[in-house]
């Protein structure tokens, strides 16, 4: 809640909510584990509302499932990210949700079902590609991916609508203070010149051949880099909807009730496409309506030095405003009409194009019905049929005897590692992260629960052998550590003659004397930024210097000699010269940097009300209840 603060008040529910949805799809199903541990205990409480364990479980595990997208962390157990604080962070953040929602009902906020609909069906997310339109079994595949219902997913959305309207009380306040915005733009725009010379590892000369003794301590040394890794087979069982979609069976009756329910979806609104003009005042706009007799509006308001006409292209009336739905959809193709008053001023317009509408009878529609339906009692179905199959496993069924009991058939894979490479290295294929994440905690011939994951699938995996993490004899990896070694003394050798050069240089040396010794040429840069980019240069460019040194040249002062380690040698650099930023050609920077002063102090001001709420509303933790979930090896 508070990062949305961050970004706008106003927009809280597209950046929590559906933020968290779109980014945080796949987490994982509640293991017997934690099951065991107490999962009907409650963690915290808020002002006397319980935040119970397995709520938290919930959005930890989404919480998970997104840091492990963004690091490409595939075996990032649940223990492991309790122990960097994420368990933590994630009842930090449902706290602070839990008091600004009891303020906000506190404060007589309520929000009706009618305008959560109203948002949930505007979300792009749940338009079908093809038709632009509201799909419900889009929806319905999505939600039921992020464990929720229909109607829990209203819930959360009109929590989070209320929790909005609460904020949006606090969105405004002072400006940002002038001084300060002035600075950070400063410090961003100001720009450095130098001139540098890149000394490359690979120039080192003279680097002996490594006696045995050497490589034997080097090979110890690094025996990270020269292990083989654990290496497991695995067998897995994937359930979905597919899996059931055979035992389906819809009668056309059925699918009549559900065209009726539907009934809206299969409509095709007609579609305007209008030019319109907005003018704020009504002599101004009668004046561009007469002269439009006889000419477009766009030649009339050329010739009156009116606004050129904006177009909406293909609107249905109800995405119009209100004022102008009616207007628009009575006026006839081509002739231009109004003016129209709205709180915007005086609008002028012509139909261009009209799309007609129509219905989509049920004969047509019966095969987009019966596909949907059918996917959606099969999504149901694997629901149901999880918690039967869950509950086998723990009485001791095999994983052979879960998938005759489904009709399915266990796939083999492995030898594998736990970054999904396989003896050789290479990557294996078709191995999906939640089977390494899954198989890489169990025991050899363990099987695991039946893990809820993305894409509304679950699966069932077994350790079927386990080969132990094994260094990899010197005789085996000889020309690897020799390389290894030989690349670290190149390296070394680099630093000492860029440090000696260094030193020349600011003991008066030009860096342009200095070339030849350096085997390097000199550059000298065009004025660069923070990022070491040039003016207008795109974020995903090459830096003009390498990033390693622009800290640095920022932090020096002029004439100053210095230099920094790269990933293949070393770069010396002396700033030349510093050009200030000019407030006057700031432009939409300045406002970016305003705009970034104002979302820290309302994020500061949002903090300290949460803080204050939790004054009000006493927060209670139970540590042990905390501490005793996800042992060593949860998933």
């Amino acid at each position: 809640m508070l990062q949305a603060f961050r970004g706008a008040a106003g927009s809280l529910v597209v950046k929590v909510l559906f933020g968290l949805l779109l980014v945080s799809f796949l987490f994982f199903g509640v293991s017997d584990v934690l099951r065991n541990r107490g999962l009907d205990q409650n963690v915290a409480t808020v002002g006397g509302d319980k935040i119970a364990t397995v709520d938290l479980d919930r959005e930890f595990r989404r919480e998970l499932e997104r840091v492990r997208r963004a690091t490409g962390g595939g075996a990032f157990d649940a223990a492991t990210a309790k122990r960097l604080g994420l368990l933590d962070q994630t009842l930090e953040r449902m706290i602070d949700d839990r008091v600004l929602l009891r303020a906000a009902q506190d404060a007589g906020l309520v929000v009706g079902d009618a305008q959560a609909v109203q948002l949930i069906r505007q979300q792009q997310a749940f338009v079908d590609p093809t038709t632009k339109q509201f799909d419900r079994f889009r929806m319905i595949q999505m939600l039921q991916q992020a464990g929720f219902t229909e109607q829990s997913f209203v819930e959360a959305t009109k929590r989070d609508l209320t929790t909005g309207l609460l904020l949006d009380a606090m969105a405004g306040g002072p400006a940002a203070p002038g001084l300060l915005v002035d600075d950070l733009y400063r410090a961003r725009a100001e720009r450095r010149v130098a001139e540098t010379l890149t000394i490359k590892n690979d120039s080192a000369t003279g680097i002996a051949e490594p006696t045995d003794a050497q490589l034997t301590e080097y090979h110890q040394a690094h025996a990270v880099a020269f292990t083989r890794p654990e290496l497991r087979t695995l067998t897995s069982l994937v359930l979905t909807p597919d899996s059931f979609l055979g035992q389906i069976e819809v009668s056309d009756e059925d699918l009549k009730g559900a065209y009726e329910a539907r009934r809206t979806e299969f409509v095709k609104p007609e579609r305007r496409k209008v030019e319109q003009v907005v003018l704020s005042d009504k002599a101004q706009a009668d004046a561009l309506l007469a002269a439009a007799k006889g000419k477009s509006l766009a030649d009339a308001a050329k010739q009156l030095k009116a606004p050129a006409p904006v177009t909406i292209d293909a609107a249905a009336k109800e995405e119009l405003p209100d004022v102008l739905q009616a207007p628009v959809f009575d006026a006839a193709k081509n002739v231009v009409a109004g003016p129209v008053q709205s709180a915007l001023g005086y609008h002028v317009f012509v139909v261009t194009d009209i799309a007609p509408g129509g219905e989509i009878p049920f004969d047509q529609a019966k095969a987009k019905l019966l596909d949907e339906t059918k996917r959606e009692r099969a999504a149901d179905r694997l629901i149901e049929q999880s918690q039967k199959l869950d509950d086998r496993l723990a009485g001791g069924a095999s994983l052979d005897e879960i998938a005759n009991t489904v009709g399915a058939t266990p796939v083999k894979v492995g030898p594998v590692d736990a970054q999904g490479r396989g003896a050789d290295g290479k990557p294996v294929a078709n191995v999906a992260p939640d089977l390494l994440r899954t198989g890489f905690g169990l025991k050899q011939g363990e099987t695991s629960n039946l893990v809820e994951s993305g894409d509304a699938r679950y699966i069932v995996v077994r350790a079927d052998t386990v080969t132990p993490a094994v260094l990899k004899p010197l005789a085996e990896v000889k020309a690897e550590v020799v390389a290894a070694w030989k690349g670290e003394q190149r390296a070394e050798a680099t630093r000492k003659k860029a440090s000696a050069l260094v030193e020349k240089a600011n003991a008066g040396a030009t860096l342009a004397s200095l070339s030849k010794e350096a085997g390097s040429t000199l550059v000298t840069t065009q004025p660069f930024d923070r990022a070491g980019l040039l003016a207008n240069a795109a974020p995903t460019a090459a830096p003009v210097v390498p990033r390693e040194i622009v800290a640095k040249l920022f932090d020096s002062k002029a004439g100053v000699v210095t230099s920094a380690d790269t990933a293949d040698g070393v770069v010396i650099a002396r700033l030349t010269g510093i050009v200030p930023a000019d407030l006057a050609q700031a432009g939409p920077q300045l406002a970016q940097a305003k705009q970034e002063v104002e979302r820290s102090i309302a994020n500061d001001r949002a903090a300290l009300f949460i803080k204050a709420l939790r004054a009000r509303y006493p927060v209670e933790i139970d540590r042990i209840a905390l501490d005793r979930m996800y042992g060593a090896n949860a998933e």
